[in-house]
């Protein structure tokens, strides 16, 4: 919850988009900050939400899709400059092109068990797409 506290409205919007949280649009901050962490499964609790930034333009944003997993359904957590965001898996979504960078950045070591020869592998696949 830590996470959606740091959020301004239009960050926890797009957050809301992203999820697939449906919502009015004269919604409050604390409003779909409790409908977003009941959407992660998080434990809420009552506190002040601390200052955040401005979020970017949506001129900045891309469709992105992270390629499904089959061991981990959970939504995938990115943070730049503490600016985070929960990215659901198998569904296009639009995002902040700075968590791209993000993305590519995230890599995981597979050792091949055979020659024992480790690889290094994007942690979490994706693709972007065109508007």
């Amino acid at each position: 919850m830590s996470e959606l506290n740091a959020m301004t409205l239009n960050e926890l919007k797009d957050q809301a988009d992203i999820l697939g949280v449906k919502y009015a649009n004269n919604i409050g901050e604390d409003a779909l900050r409790k409908k977003l962490a009941e959407e992660l499964g998080e434990f809420t609790e009552d506190r002040d939400p601390a200052p955040a930034t401005a979020p970017a333009d949506d001129d900045d944003k891309v469709t992105i899709m992270i390629a499904p997993d089959g061991q981990d359904k959970q939504p995938v957590f990115v943070s730049v400059n503490g600016a985070p965001i929960r990215i659901v898996r198998g569904k296009k979504v639009r995002v902040h092109k700075k968590y791209i960078q993000a993305l590519e950045n995230a890599i995981r070591v597979i050792r091949d068990p055979k020659t024992g020869i480790n690889e290094e592998v994007m942690a979490y696949p994706f693709q972007t797409f065109l508007d």
